[in-house]
């Protein structure tokens, strides 16, 4: 629910966010997105810096809305499944 209430109110954004989820969750991985949301809150907390984004993690638009780059993967077409392959 997190993560569903920061999605625009664009379809094209709620189906990518839907998919991932979907992704993330047939993996067993929504532990880990809860894992990234502590972390993120943690370091706005302290002030810490972090880097904008690098790697297969930018085409992750979940990971876009948790905070943890700062690359939005549908405005530059990035398939999800460069991350989780």
């Amino acid at each position: 629910n997190w993560i569903i209430q920061r999605v625009p109110d664009d379809p094209i954004y709620q189906e990518r966010a839907a998919y991932e989820l979907s992704l993330f969750q047939s993996r067993n991985l929504l532990s880990i997105l809860q894992l990234m949301i502590y972390l993120v809150d943690k370091m706005q907390e302290s002030d810490s810096v972090w880097g904008v984004g690098r790697g297969s993690a930018v085409s992750s638009y979940v990971l876009y809305l948790i905070g943890v780059h700062s690359i939005d993967p549908i405005k530059y077409k990035l398939d999800i499944n460069e991350f989780l392959r």
